[in-house]
């Protein structure tokens, strides 16, 4: 088994990601829910207890997830349509919202808004944030003043050039280092 993602639940226990999702209560593994059918990537935990699971599967407890899935502590839901492709990053902004990187560029089946590899929920619907990346995003951090960083393999956002890393100002994505 590898891990590629771990977060602690609200008592204590450890939920890892990687070909498969499982909470450690510290004495023996437990299954979540009837897990997911592909790999985890990354696991992020909101504050209000919930984890989210990014990674490169479709389906959960019988419910399409597309790359994107939400875990209550008793089970797992889809997050509206889901992701065209693979999730590889998430984070949890100071608003509360959540934010997800990856190789995807569209909604699943509802391919009316791109997203460009990075989105935001609202707890109802994806939507864009500011024009996206020219290329995958690996990782993402959100800091206490409300900007999200993320990672990966672009080098534009929109008409502005990256070198990899950006960070969200509330307007657009703006170089981070040079």
């Amino acid at each position: 088994q590898r891990f590629t993602s771990i977060v602690v639940d609200d008592f204590g226990g450890l939920l890892v990601g990687g070909r498969y999702c499982a909470r450690w209560n510290g004495t023996r593994w437990h299954a979540l829910g009837s897990g997911l059918d592909g790999p985890v990537h990354v696991l992020a935990r909101a504050a209000s207890g919930d984890i989210y699971a990014g990674g490169q599967f479709y389906e959960t407890d019988g419910v399409h997830a597309d790359h994107i899935a939400r875990w209550d502590g008793a089970f797992w839901s889809s997050l509206s349509y889901g992701f065209d492709a693979p999730v590889h990053a998430l984070a949890i902004g100071a608003d509360g919202l959540l934010y997800a990187g990856g190789q995807f560029l569209w909604t699943r089946y509802v391919a009316s808004t791109l997203l460009r590899h990075v989105a935001r929920w609202d707890g109802n619907a994806w939507s864009p944030v500011g024009a996206g990346f020219n290329g995958p995003v690996l990782a993402m951090a959100a800091s206490q003043d409300g900007g999200i960083f993320a990672a990966g393999v672009f080098t534009g956002s929109g008409s502005s050039p990256l070198a990899g890393l950006a960070r969200w100002d509330g307007e657009g994505w703006v170089d981070v280092g040079g």
